[in-house]
């Protein structure tokens, strides 16, 4: 074989064996990025559907709770006013009924629950007091609850402008214990 041939089979093998290149190396950096971002948006989204379903199952859960406290006592416990902290005035056996334990826990996005009661409103509901969900937030859990719109149905933003599951929107101010 003639000598410069075999000192260029040998450079060429020698090359061959440095490993990845820097372009190589970036490329595959930028793939990984990707797919981090993709699998980081999936992340955030479940975690805001987990959010919405616990909320709507209290909410479904405290409307339940309410109306056999209404089918028991023939009323509904009068509005609680927003007497911090949990807003149920003592008296009126809603412990009995209520799972406590979850109405004193915060929605995940802060605030509070609160009852708003027929000696007030036209309607018996539970509110989401002082939370800092967005109203594309709240859209999302009209569309679990009910219809996707906020003006109607039984997940609406009532005219005191809090978001309010209605578990009764018929009521008067007889509908309320005394």
């Amino acid at each position: 074989m003639h000598p410069a041939r075999l000192l260029t089979t040998r450079l060429k093998k020698h090359k061959t064996n440095q490993g990845f290149t820097l372009i190589e190396m970036l490329v595959a950096i930028g793939i990984l990025g990707v797919l981090a971002a993709i699998a980081a948006m999936a992340y955030n989204n479940y975690r805001e559907k987990a959010k919405l379903g616990v909320i709507a199952t209290d909410l479904r859960t405290f409307g339940i709770s309410f109306e056999g406290y209404r089918s028991f006592n023939g009323c509904y416990p009068p509005d609680s006013h927003n007497d911090a902290p949990y807003n149920l005035k003592p008296g009126y056996g809603t412990e009995d009924y209520l799972p406590i334990g979850a109405w004193i826990n915060p929605p995940s996005w802060g605030g509070f629950y609160n009852w708003e009661g027929p000696d007030i409103y036209t309607y018996a509901g539970i509110s989401l007091f002082g939370t800092s969900a967005s109203n594309s937030t709240m859209l999302r859990l009209d569309k679990i609850m009910d219809d996707g719109s906020l003006s109607t149905g039984n997940f609406q933003q009532t005219p005191n402008n809090r978001y309010t599951y209605i578990v009764n929107a018929n009521t008067t101010a007889a509908d309320a214990c005394p």
